[in-house]
């Protein structure tokens, strides 16, 4: 009987020299070494999986712009006269520095800024490299309801890739928390995007009009809320609005 050659458990890439195993996996990123064998480099691999990544960002990144009025919104640039706004910039400049998957609750009344802070925090981590994104709470609800199919609330397929690119999004800015019309099925594809990110240990930055002990007297937002006050870093923004009057 003719004798079986035995490969090694793992050998050394000759790409990338990490250890592989077993040598002989082909796969993405595959690679040759000098006996012939194919296998998939570890590093080649890890670069395919960033660039998919990458691609899916930018995607989820394009069914969510930044809004244009916020296109020069900057941490620390706030107009003369609004303290409150001032002292909110530099909370929420410290978190985004500090972060350990810990959330962000911005709340206070109309016009006080609030989304302001949330869109400077998505320039400032992009500007660092970061990737990050900035989503109205209607919007969201709106772009998942328009791929139901046949009229049923099942989110569909292109609702199930928005669900998951929000959910994997390592920053995430949800502005208007509370000022979408609560049903059961809205609170319910809120609950899944903000349970999965608290269980994945990301970092999300939300904005409201009132408290989350307020929002939680609601029982159908007393999950979410209790989600989203865990170990969060809270920033009140009580001043006046910054909107003006045309009169």
């Amino acid at each position: 009987m003719r004798e079986q050659t035995q490969l090694p458990c793992s050998i050394d890439c000759p790409n990338c020299g990490a250890a592989v195993n077993p040598p002989h996996l082909a796969g993405s990123g595959q690679v040759r070494d000098s006996v012939g064998r194919v296998f998939a480099c570890p590093r080649v691999a890890e670069r395919a999986r960033a660039a998919a990544e990458g691609r899916a960002h930018g995607e989820i990144e394009g069914e969510f712009p930044l809004p244009k009025r916020f296109a020069g919104a900057r941490l620390g640039v706030v107009p003369a006269g609004f303290p409150e706004l001032a002292k909110a910039h530099a909370q929420g400049a410290a978190w985004l520095a500090g972060r350990r998957g810990m959330n962000l609750i911005c709340w206070g009344g109309v016009g006080t800024g609030k989304s302001h802070l949330l869109a400077a925090l998505v320039h400032a981590a992009r500007g660092a490299g970061q990737q990050a994104l900035f989503v109205d709470t209607a919007t969201l609800l709106a772009k998942i309801r328009a791929t139901f199919d046949g009229g049923s609330e099942a989110v569909g397929i292109g609702g199930a890739a928005i669900m998951e690119g929000l959910q994997r999004t390592p920053l995430l800015m949800i502005d208007d928390l509370d000022k979408i019309k609560p049903s059961a099925w809205a609170t319910e594809v809120i609950w899944q995007l903000v349970s999965a990110r608290y269980n994945a240990a990301l970092p999300t930055a939300v904005s409201l009009n009132s408290s989350l002990k307020d929002l939680a007297r609601d029982s159908s937002w007393a999950a979410i809320a209790d989600r989203l006050r865990d170990q969060a870093t809270v920033v009140i923004l009580a001043g006046a609005t910054m909107r003006r009057s045309a009169a």
